[in-house]
């Protein structure tokens, strides 16, 4: 301002000095004045410009004091509580201590059996209050549709940015996918890839029996036929088991017979394409009643578990105790198989066997389903409504360390406890010898501790840590398998659709063919044609028409 007034006392002078000046009759004092009036004017725009400047820079200034008290206002709690699932857990377990002391964050783990978990957690958050702050669910799974209409589940967009270690481990693709109809992003994915279930079975039992591997579904019967009248392994008699699925409990376990269903070219619970390019359920098919007849079969010549679908035990145990030829499994895990076999009968020396897909009766080729979706699925994590900020900051806190600083301990454990660095390389132990030494630090515990893996977990590689100690022979066996899966591979189109005549009727269809698919495995007097037909009528009333026209 004192500048300003400088200057027009100046043009004052200035103005008088031309008046004495003016020797011209065309200058008159009014044209000089008007001149002056001008230039005052351009001074006073001057001055709102420069006021105009003077309030922006204050308005900048104070913004970015506020976004200095935002960063440091960010609060951590310390502690959160995780429900997700899990088929066996030991609270206390060794790891658990040294997240806590890594991040300074209590995690509570509420562990629930794999089975029951979508039903306790229905329930749980039906509840409205009390609820857990981090939660399983698949973008694809009905009740995730209903929690976002309820809005019970937080948006992590904001986090995610302020996390940029766990945007940055998924392409854009991959967010966009699981990006919700209102523009945000609920969930983080657990993306696993390729995963195939395939039938482990006892090459060397094979090779005692001077036998072929198995390629159809009747060299399989073959095969089992021949564990149970010749005991290759010369296991007692009583504990001898020729095929025991992965998992015994009904439901989950009749996905676990799925490389026959497969070869019949039903794959369980599948959405396949018929002639016509219509996408028609599994359960539908007359071969779908054939796979249940097979399957009978086996239980009743005593091939197949006698506590299939009645047991809470998991088949994959009976497997690893040596005394069954064949189970249902993914190949990456081919030495922890082979170690606990090894655990079990030290002079054994056992050679495991994959095979991708078995040819049925039709000719048709099976293969491992798979669905082309990038969204992750039942383990992707979300977090309800009832997470505080604060309590979501430790989440991601946790999770971040899983992923970077703690990734080698949630892969391999601890050092002279559960893995040992031999000729430079970090290898992990068998799990039984674990257990017999150290107990509390069982390598099932590592599974269930995480929050949710990042990809790189998964990737078959002998520079991943869980994989390290695949010997070279088994690793290349192994990746030749998972190429032949990849091959035999059937789409399974059962994709996620907001359609209410999906999401409404599908849980009411599937529990129906759950029923049947049992009474016809465990009952050989049971009329499958009959119960076949009203399978058909029960599936139809409960709205499985509506619900084929929403995914086609």
């Amino acid at each position: 301002m004192k500048k300003s007034i400088y200057f027009i006392l100046t043009l004052l002078l200035v103005f008088s000095m031309l008046l004495a000046a003016c020797g011209k009759a065309s200058e008159t004092v009014e044209e000089v004045a008007e001149e002056v009036e001008e230039v005052v004017e351009e001074v006073e725009e001057v001055e709102e410009v420069e006021e105009v400047v003077e309030e922006v820079e204050e308005v900048e200034e104070v913004e970015e004091v506020e976004e200095v008290v935002e960063e440091v206002v960010i609060e951590i709690a310390d502690s959160f509580t995780i429900m997700r699932n899990g088929d066996s857990w030991d609270p206390k377990n060794a790891y658990l201590p040294l997240i806590v002391e890594a991040t300074g964050i209590n995690v509570n783990y509420e562990i629930v059996p794999s089975a029951d978990y979508p039903e306790k957690r229905n329930i749980v958050m039906a509840g409205g209050t009390g609820l857990p702050d981090v939660i399983q669910v698949a973008v694809t799974d009905e009740q995730y549709a209903l929690y976002l209409e309820d809005e019970m589940l937080l948006p992590l967009d904001d986090y995610l940015a302020r996390h940029p270690i766990v945007w940055n481990e998924f392409s854009e693709d991959v967010w966009e996918a699981i990006r919700a109809d209102d523009g945000h992003i609920y969930s983080i994915p657990r993306v696993a890839g390729i995963y195939p279930q395939t039938l482990n079975y006892r090459m060397d039992w094979l090779k005692i029996m001077g036998m072929e591997e198995p390629t159809t579904t009747d060299e399989m019967v073959e095969f089992l036929a021949a564990v149970a009248e010749q005991n290759p392994g010369e296991i007692e008699a009583d504990l001898l088991i020729p095929f025991v699925p992965n998992r015994l409990e009904s439901p989950g376990a009749l996905w676990w017979v799925d490389p026959f269903f497969s070869a019949f070219g039903v794959p369980w619970n599948s959405w396949t394409k018929a002639d016509n390019g219509s996408i028609e359920y599994f359960a539908t098919k007359p071969e779908f009643k054939d796979a249940l007849i097979y399957l009978q079969g086996l239980m009743s010549d005593g091939l197949l578990d006698e506590t299939y679908l009645l047991s809470a035990e998991r088949g994959l145990f009976k497997y690893y105790a040596g005394n069954t030829s064949m189970t249902t499994d993914w190949p990456q895990y081919i030495h922890l198989r082979r170690e606990a076999i090894e655990n079990a009968y030290p002079d054994a020396a056992p050679q495991l066997g994959y095979i991708t897909g078995l040819v049925g009766p039709d000719g048709f080729q099976g293969g491992p389903a798979v669905t082309p979706d990038v969204r992750g699925g039942g383990m992707n994590i979300s977090l309800t409504y009832e997470c505080t900020p604060a309590e979501a900051e430790a989440f991601f806190k946790v999770l971040e360390w899983q992923w970077t600083d703690g990734f080698q301990m949630m892969r391999l454990g601890v050092e002279g406890k559960s893995y040992d660095m031999i000729d430079g390389i970090a290898t992990r132990r068998g799990r039984d010898a674990v257990l017999e030494d150290d107990p509390e630090y069982d390598l099932y515990m590592l599974d269930r501790l995480w929050m949710v893996e990042p990809p790189k977990v998964f990737a078959f590689r002998s520079d991943n840590p869980g994989f390290s100690n695949i010997p070279p022979v088994e690793m290349e066996y192994v990746k030749g398998i998972l190429a032949q899966a990849a091959d035999k591979a059937i789409i399974n189109y059962a994709l996620f659709t907001s359609d209410p005549r999906y999401q409404d009727y599908m849980g009411d269809v599937d529990l129906l063919v759950q029923e049947y698919a049992a009474t016809v495995i465990l009952d050989p007097g049971f009329d499958v044609d009959a119960g076949f037909e009203a399978l058909q009528e029960a599936m139809s009333f409960a709205g499985l028409e509506d619900a084929t026209d929403a995914i086609n």
